[in-house]
């Protein structure tokens, strides 16, 4: 099971963060206590991207042009391409999901750029209205693959996240490089 931001995609919400805390000149973590309702909200699909991205203008004091070059930036996919092109060997020894915090629009653009074809599972959390912070969105990923939790290996570049799966009963690999993340499963 493998997050799409930081893993799969080299866009990360702490980019995000970084280019909106330049662009308003807010402290990351201001912004983030700021703006987390609003961000479970888009997360989850419960906030459409307008809303939103209206949302973090209104709060930050940034222009709309600053705030579509944010969204342009969370909304791009840039894949990581070590990582893609060693999938296909993952593919003929294991299962593929995806478990991902994905707005809509980002959704969007994943379908439209990115051949999905090698994962058996794909979970976004907005088209599901689930997070990575609630336990049912890890078993409905685990259930449609059919599988034990201690069977499947979820990868993430969030400690916070790895340690949440890892009390739920998955493996866990903490994602910073394909070549480390290679050598767990060679």
């Amino acid at each position: 099971m493998f997050d799409w931001h930081g893993v799969l995609d080299e866009t990360t919400l702490e980019g995000g963060f970084k280019r909106l805390s330049a662009e308003s000149k807010m402290p990351i973590d201001e912004l983030k206590n700021l703006l987390d309702d609003a961000i479970k909200k888009y997360t989850i699909g419960d906030m459409d991207g307008e809303s939103y991205w209206k949302f973090v203008e209104d709060k930050t004091n940034i222009s709309r042009e600053q705030v579509n070059l944010i969204r342009d930036y969370i909304n791009s996919v840039i894949p990581n391409k070590e990582l893609w092109e060693y999938l296909p060997i993952l593919q003929e020894k294991y299962k593929l999901a995806i478990l991902s915090d994905c707005p809509m629009e980002k959704i969007s653009s994943i379908r439209k750029k990115t051949d999905l074809t090698l994962f058996d599972n794909l979970f976004f959390s907005a088209e599901v209205h689930l997070d990575k912070s609630m336990p049912d969105f890890f078993d409905l990923c685990a259930n449609s693959l059919k599988l034990d939790k201690q069977n499947i290996l979820f990868v993430d570049d969030s400690p916070r996240i790895v340690d949440f799966a890892s009390s739920l009963g998955f493996q866990t690999h903490l994602f910073t490089t394909t070549s480390e993340f290679k050598k767990i499963m060679n």
